[in-house]
């Protein structure tokens, strides 16, 4: 039975990101790499999801959905370029398998190009179950709290066919 019903999501677009006089809200970005190791066309995504947190509401805005099949030196790459785009305060790593390196990899490239305002964050998810922290996002889409835009077209569709669906990365960002 599907979880997630993309037709009754919150959406939003850039404008909601301002307040009624154009001012910026006062939004924390955060940031999740799922790291993926694979060159086959089975593989999974390496997938980068950035959300913008409003510090006065907690309504939290989906506001970057990256994902490619590559192999994750390239995504090493999106990842740098993101965390300059957003200037996160945090950005997260899983830091299973391959993740351990990627994260080395990215530490060490952000101080190479002088980037020292993202707090780097390793993540291992041993003890958590993959669907249970996909199916924790449910009560957050149900409430309109989690915030989407209709361009995200692959993470909406790995919500709607979860957990049928051949892949599922972006949303375990």
């Amino acid at each position: 039975s599907q979880i997630f019903i993309p037709d009754n999501f919150r959406y939003f677009d850039e404008s909601d990101l301002f307040d009624d006089d154009g001012r910026p809200l006062p939004l924390d970005y955060l940031a999740f790499w799922d790291v993926a190791a694979g060159k086959t066309s089975r593989a999974d995504y390496n997938a980068i999801l950035t959300v913008a947190r409003n510090r006065r509401t907690g309504v939290i805005y989906i506001v970057d959905a990256w994902a490619k099949k590559c192999p994750a030196h390239v995504a090493l790459d999106f990842a740098v370029q993101k965390i300059k785009e957003f200037g996160h305060n945090v950005f997260a790593v899983e830091t299973i398998g391959v993740g351990h390196d990627m994260y080395r990899q990215l530490r060490e490239r952000l101080a190479k190009e002088r980037i020292y305002g993202t707090k780097l964050k390793p993540i291992s998810h041993y003890s958590a179950n993959k669907e249970k922290r996909i199916e924790a996002l449910e009560p957050l889409c149900e409430s309109g709290f989690l915030r989407f835009m209709k361009h995200h077209s692959l993470l909406l569709e790995q919500l709607e066919q979860f957990p049928s669906g051949q892949h599922d990365d972006l949303a375990d960002a």
